[in-house]
């Protein structure tokens, strides 16, 4: 055949086809009427309500490829019972559907694919059993009349079901169950394999959610969902499988999902589920979980990203009950605001659980959340692990325990002070927390509403409290602690190279942290075998922060730490074999004292010192001021003088000093004085008495006293006078010390004294010297105590003033008259008193 004949042939041939299809479409066509009601037929074999539809039309082309497509505009599909609930189950714009050729030319309708476009599917069962999917359940002499038919059905050779913003809803109000989603742009294709059928469905969906129980809440709640998805049913074992499959959340986070369904003649089917997710948000996670659920671990403000988690959805559908769900999780880097402060860089691992106990039905009850493994920084810097439980999610309650160990001077960073350091050395803390979730706190007491118990360990730190001067270092600290109180079983430190031992409890620590009403208080026990202050210089005031150090600070953690530091009140009880500070140097102190934010009360403080016995008690108050004031009440017994003078830095003046004084002192009296920053006396603020016995008085190098011989004794030892016993009262009023008339007898003279003695250049004394002191006194002079306060016979009066820079000594003739002058005033005084 040669290729002119072979072309006319095909050429033939086309035109053949063309005919036969033209043909073929008139006949279509033309029986368009009886083929619809064929359809209708079809269909309404199958159901049992009503199919209806406002319009119809053929096409004979689509999706580029030739056919047969009829288009049916405004589908509907109701049961039986619409008039009574009014619900469609089937309401779409349009349907359209491609027939197999074939089977036409057979005389038979076989639908192979299905196309639905903008509508909805709603399947319900209500509460009395009733669903209207019932309506595809026909009679059994139907059922029997079309399985003689076609006894495959007519939808069974479907090949592919695509549907295009569709609705669909489905609601067992008997099980309370529901799922739903828009189906934007799905695509359904069908394989058969003897009793398998297996469906592979790819597309868009918004997932509204999957509830298995509703009162327990969904699951994939108002999700953007890429579905791709493969599914296989056994119709012989009843079996619907789930194969490996994918959901894309948002076209980013995936959830792969394998499983299966298995369907029972006479109960409800069970489910076995497995999902995971990798690298999802958190937030999205609690989407997917049942709402309750998400809810309790929403509590936690806590929105990391999912590193993976395992999901298992397990059990019967049956009404009433609650499928099994386990979880297990894992989770990458997030921030968490707790009641503690502020967590970084928090990792958790964990597992879930709602059948704890495998005797108690699932649920919330029967819950369990395990965080086995968590970590993080507290506050950006301290490094905290643990593990954490949570029971009951009715009536949540935790178990918590938190681990720290890290050196001591990563807290620098975390507390960002300016009033102290944390150098070296190693901090371990652990604790347990046994309560509830919210709610910790009591918001009028700040009481836990739980159990906590806890140690802290430091070993070998260094504590450097900088605006007291005070440096602590071999700092060891060993403190257990509950939701009240913090005790100190020991500290031992070096304060200055001194060691010190303290011992002590804070009392309702946890409430004043929370609550601004509680009051803070300490009581404590510090003893050292030798405490020199002389490296220090104690300030315990407040401190100067650095206002652009607090901007950076973490705001919450420093300002509980700086509230606990300026309101604590604390009761000391004071151990010392030896102390020390600048010349003041004593042994055996033993004493209690409270130091609050507005004083240092010193109460029953005893010591040896100036090789005696001295007794005080006291106050220093703060208030915040400067100068700051003391006030002392005291008792020296066989004190040394010259100690005395030096301890006290000769009272911070200079006109007789230690060097100048012998003799033993016993005394009392009141004394107020004010204080530098430095605690260093200020001159000239003292105000107060004493009163004083000196024995074996000595006067050494004493230049005012020297003064006399330019009048008398040129020839007697005025530089080393020996006194009989001294006893008189001194009253300080600033610079100026008064004293009462006494008789002093010496080795030198025998004279009386009184008036003022003055630090500022105020001295004004009165000195009586009796001409008895004419007789002769040599070195072997006894000295006795005199008895009187006035001079016996002639006397040489003396006035010693300060003029200018300095004190001179002249003749007081005026004296007598003076004094006679006081002495009638007073005796008026003291008449007008009477009356």
């Amino acid at each position: 055949m040669n290729f002119h004949h072979f072309r006319r042939l095909s050429l033939r041939l086309l035109i053949l086809c063309l005919l036969l299809g033209v043909g073929l479409m008139a006949v279509i066509y033309a029986y368009r009427d009886r083929l619809f009601r064929q359809i209708n037929q079809q269909i309404s074999n199958q159901i049992r309500g009503n199919f209806q539809a406002d319009n119809f039309r053929v096409i004979f082309w689509e999706e580029a490829t030739p056919g047969l497509t009829i288009i049916l505009q405004n589908v509907r599909l109701e049961d039986d019972r619409h008039d009574q609930h009014h619900t469609d189950f089937l309401n779409v714009r349009e349907v359209r559907v491609r027939l197999s050729l074939i089977d036409l030319f057979r005389r038979q309708v076989q639908i192979k694919h299905i196309r639905v476009i903008d509508g909805s599917v709603t399947a319900f069962r209500d509460e009395t059993g009733y669903a209207n999917w019932s309506l595809f359940e026909s009679d059994s002499l139907t059922r029997s009349i079309r399985k003689k038919k076609n006894p495959n059905g007519f939808l069974v050779d479907i090949k592919k079901v695509r549907l295009e913003n569709v609705q669909v809803h489905f609601s067992d109000s008997l099980r309370h169950k529901w799922y739903g989603g828009l189906f934007r742009d799905v695509e359904c294709q069908i394989s058969r394999d003897g009793n398998r059928i297996k469906a592979r469905i790819r597309g868009p969906l918004h997932l509204d959610g999957l509830a298995f129980n509703s009162s327990r809440g969904s699951f994939g709640t108002n999700q953007e969902t890429d579905l791709k998805l493969n599914v296989q049913l056994d119709t012989a074992r009843k079996l619907l499988t789930l194969q490996p499959s994918r959901l894309v959340f948002e076209k980013k986070d995936t959830l792969h999902a394998h499983g299966h369904f298995q369907f029972h003649t006479r109960r409800p089917p069970d489910l076995n589920l497995f999902l995971r997710v990798q690298g999802l948000a958190f937030s999205k996670t609690l989407d997917l979980m049942p709402r309750k659920l998400a809810v309790a671990l929403g509590k936690f403000k806590y929105y990391p990203d999912i590193k993976k988690a395992n999901i298992r959805i397990s059990g019967s559908t049956a009404p009433g009950s609650e499928p099994h769900l386990d979880i297990r999780f894992a989770s990458g880097p997030a921030r968490m605001e707790s009641v503690l402060g502020l967590l970084t860089n928090l990792r958790v691992e964990g597992y879930f659980t709602n059948h704890l106990d495998p005797k108690l039905a699932a649920g919330d009850a029967n819950s369990r959340i395990l965080f086995s493994h968590y970590s993080a920084d507290w506050d950006d810097a301290l490094p905290v692990s643990g593990r954490m439980v949570l029971h009951n999610l009715q009536h949540t309650r935790a178990f918590l325990t938190t681990t720290v160990d890290t050196d001591l001077s990563t807290l620098n960073e975390t507390l960002n002070a300016t009033s102290y350091t944390l150098n070296g050395g190693k901090l371990r803390l652990n604790a347990q927390y046994r309560g509830r979730v919210v709610n910790v706190f009591d918001p009028k007491t700040g009481e836990l509403a739980g159990l906590l118990r806890g140690n802290l360990i430091v070993e070998d730190g260094q504590f450097r409290y900088l605006t007291r001067h005070l440096n602590f270092d071999q700092l060891n600290v060993h403190a257990v602690f509950n939701e009240r109180d913090l005790v100190v079983k020991q500290i031992q430190t070096r304060l200055n190279t001194s060691p010190i031992t303290i011992r002590g409890t804070i009392k309702k620590l946890i409430p004043f942290l929370t609550s601004p009403n509680t009051r803070l208080y300490a009581k404590a026990e510090i003893s050292s075998p030798n405490l020199n202050f002389n490296a220090t210089q104690f300030m315990p005031r407040s401190r100067k922060s650095s206002p652009r150090l607090r901007e950076k600070a973490r705001r919450d953690l420093i300002a509980k730490v700086d509230r606990v530091i300026d309101q604590l009140e604390t009761d000391v009880t004071v151990r010392f074999d030896k102390f020390q500070y600048r010349h003041f140097k004593a042994s055996q102190v033993k004493g209690e004292m409270l130091i609050t934010q507005r004083k240092l009360q010193i109460r029953n403080l005893a010591m040896n010192a100036f090789q005696g016995n001295f007794n005080f008690s006291g106050q220093v108050d703060y208030l915040r001021s400067n100068p700051s004031r003391v006030n002392v009440s005291y008792v020296l017994k066989n004190t040394n003088v010259p100690e005395l003078f030096r301890a006290f830095d000769d009272f911070q003046q200079t006109t007789i000093t230690h060097q100048n004084l012998r003799g033993l002192l016993n005394s009392e009296g009141k004394i107020s004085v004010r204080l530098r920053p430095d605690y260093t006396l200020i001159p000239g603020t003292f105000d107060g008495y004493l009163n004083f016995n000196l024995r074996n008085g000595e006067l050494i190098d004493f230049k005012p006293i020297k003064g006399i011989q330019r009048f008398i004794f040129r020839n007697r030892n005025f530089d080393h006078i020996r006194f009989a016993t001294l006893s008189n009262q001194f009253r300080f009023k600033g610079r100026e010390i008064e004293m009462d008339k006494m008789g002093i007898e010496s080795t030198a003279l025998t004279l009386f004294v009184g008036g003022t003695y003055s630090f500022g250049n105020q001295t004004d004394l009165y000195v009586q010297i009796p001409l008895a002191n004419l007789r002769k006194r040599d070195k072997d002079y006894e000295l006795a105590r005199l008895n009187t306060k006035e001079a016996q016979g002639w006397t040489l009066n003396l006035r010693a003033k300060d003029e200018g820079n300095e004190t001179k000594i002249r003749l007081d003739l005026g004296q007598k008259v003076r004094q006679r002058k006081a002495k009638r005033q007073q005796l008026g005084n003291e008449t007008v008193d009477l009356r």
